[in-house]
């Protein structure tokens, strides 16, 4: 298991944002990835730790500044999560992000219903198929900005090694699937050494955290 002494601040942000819709089984209008969605920023305004969203005139210069603070430290965990997943698995790492993709739009509506988020929050508890989401090709096409052709072709070899089934809604990551996608408890625990060490050095960097988190 790999620690963290290998980059700075590894860690993720304390809310993301899938872009997979509850209904993106069906085809919609592609992203436009020149003109992101708006996303709220937050920086510490005036004296103290009082947070104020970026765009608002008096805090606009210390948010950017803060911006900057944790563009760095979530990008390091982001780039510790993705080499632990792409030195435990023997994988092309692009069928890797696809099929960690189809395993977070397979549980959408989970984590969006908290007495399904704490049933399935142990790491013992396995969401079962019947209730995953399904995800179409088209849609995973347009998250990554990949030709639909390659995504299909990416999508039918996992079919085959049975790590994809197919539903009414679209592609699952099967419960039975021989590799633990989505169950391997050892990328799980580092997983959560590497978030409290992002949200331990936000904290330290004078990222006031919602909640108390």
């Amino acid at each position: 298991m790999a620690h963290d002494h290998r980059w700075h601040a590894p860690i993720a942000r304390p809310a993301i944002q899938p872009r997979f819709g509850e209904n993106d089984i069906a085809d919609k209008p592609a992203i436009d990835p020149m003109k992101p969605r708006p996303y709220p920023y937050w920086g510490k305004q005036q004296t103290g730790r009082a947070l104020v969203m970026v765009g608002t005139t008096e805090g606009e210069d210390i948010a950017s500044d803060l911006i900057r603070t944790v563009s760095r430290h979530s990008l390091a965990y982001m780039l510790c999560a993705a080499s632990e997943m792409f030195r435990h698995y023997d994988f092309d790492p692009l069928d890797l992000m696809i099929i960690h993709a189809v395993l977070n739009a397979n549980v959408l509506k989970i984590m969006k219903n908290p007495e399904l988020d704490r049933q399935f929050g142990s790491i013992q508890a396995v969401e079962p198929d019947k209730i995953k989401q399904g995800v179409s090709r088209a849609a995973l096409s347009r998250f990554f900005g990949l030709p639909i052709e390659t995504v299909r072709r990416r999508a039918d070899r996992l079919k085959k090694q049975g790590i994809f089934r197919e539903t009414d809604q679209g592609l699952i990551v099967t419960e039975a699937n021989q590799f633990k996608f989505g169950n391997n408890h050892e990328l799980q625990r580092t997983n959560m050494l590497l978030v409290r060490k992002f949200l331990r050095d936000l904290t330290e960097a004078g990222v006031e955290l919602p909640g108390g988190i």
